[in-house]
């Protein structure tokens, strides 16, 4: 038996040509030990058309500001009908019948996101303000936007959003779910 030499290839006088760094296999690290392996691929863009800047479908609209982005949402003319639609279910001389408009609208269904944000907390209690016993937070005094409880609720009531709501619904029970 022989000696077995374990460094033989380490310095051996062949490898001249190599140009690359001789990084270890291995690296320990604490109590973990690393193995460097190199990628298996390279992925590359084979794309071959130039790049260009996401756009708006409906034109080069500016929207800078928050209540631009909100209206572009919804497709052209969806509020002037949710309007006409309701109007005719508002009778009464309560404050609370009078027309709506579309900023209404728009009012009421950013009160709608939030309420359904603050799942936790009772409608009716949503537009107080004295703060719940069992929580820690203020409360959210939805009142001083300018809706009022008893508005919200009657909004949510008569809203319309299709001319024949009630016949496609007994037709179709699924008419109110489908895309617009």
């Amino acid at each position: 038996g022989g000696e077995s030499n374990d460094h033989e290839d380490d310095h051996s006088d062949s490898d001249e040509s190599r140009s690359e760094p001789i990084v270890p296999n291995k690296i320990k690290s604490g109590e973990y030990t690393w193995t460097l392996r190199p990628p298996q691929y390279v992925k590359r863009d084979q794309r071959t058309e130039p790049r260009s800047k996401p756009s708006l479908n409906r034109g080069d609209q500016v929207l800078d500001s928050i209540d631009k982005l909100w209206t572009f949402l919804f497709p052209d003319g969806m509020l002037a009908k949710i309007v006409a639609r309701t109007n005719p279910k508002l009778q009464g001389l309560r404050p609370e019948d009078k027309k709506t408009d579309e900023g209404e609208i728009l009012q009421w269904m950013g009160y709608a996101i939030a309420v359904s944000i603050h799942s936790g907390i009772p409608l009716d209690k949503m537009w107080s303000d004295t703060p719940q016993t069992e929580s820690l937070l203020p409360p959210p005094r939805l009142g001083r936007h300018g809706m009022s409880f008893r508005r919200f609720c009657r909004l949510r009531t008569v809203m319309t959003f299709g001319d024949e709501d009630a016949i496609k619904l007994s037709l179709d029970p699924w008419a109110f779910v489908r895309p617009l």
